[in-house]
């Protein structure tokens, strides 16, 4: 009966251990994401932008490598770019983000593509978005739904390009 008891408290103890030291669990935030917000479209447009502040907490150079989400049946990490005056969405495999420097995801700039959306997006409802970094952890927020009349100057793209940090990709005129 001791022997048994002994046995499931080394058992515990262990387990315990292992959840707490399992990578993405029990560390520092390497990211903090502010300010998460969906542009709101009418229910024909099945797609849409997300739009966020990252903000690297680590003391190494993080890389996010995709994002995540229920609401879309694909999900992308995009940029604008302009191209023989066109201004262009490209795809990216990845963006870098050095430590203590914030990288803003805004309309006419960096943002996370929610293609194919799986429901009708609410105003002032919200979306749960993860972004996934190249070591596996999960970075989770709730983005509100903003209808597209009630976003001010800025939200609209009056600041755009201004982000600290890099994205690297294969497309023209990358970083």
């Amino acid at each position: 009966m001791i022997k048994s008891r002994v046995c499931v408290a080394f058992i515990a103890a262990i387990t315990t251990m292992l959840i707490v030291t399992r990578p993405g669990v029990a560390h520092d935030p390497e990211i903090r994401i502010d300010n998460a917000w969906v542009k709101g479209m009418p229910p024909s447009v099945m797609n849409t932008a997300a739009y966020m502040d990252v903000t690297n907490m680590s003391e190494r150079m993080i890389t996010i490598v995709a994002a995540e989400s229920s609401v879309a049946e694909h999900v992308e990490l995009h940029t604008m770019e302009t191209v023989d005056g066109v201004m262009r969405m490209a795809q990216l495999p990845s963006i870098e983000i050095n430590p203590g420097e914030t990288v803003l995801f805004e309309p006419g700039g960096l943002h996370v593509m929610l293609i194919g959306l799986t429901r009708e997006l609410q105003t002032d409802g919200h979306v749960n978005i993860s972004l996934v970094l190249a070591n596996g952890d999960r970075y989770h927020t709730r983005a509100i739904v903003k209808h597209p009349m009630d976003m001010d100057a800025d939200d609209k793209g009056s600041h755009k390009g201004s982000h600290k940090g890099s994205h690297k990709g294969s497309h023209k005129g990358s970083h």
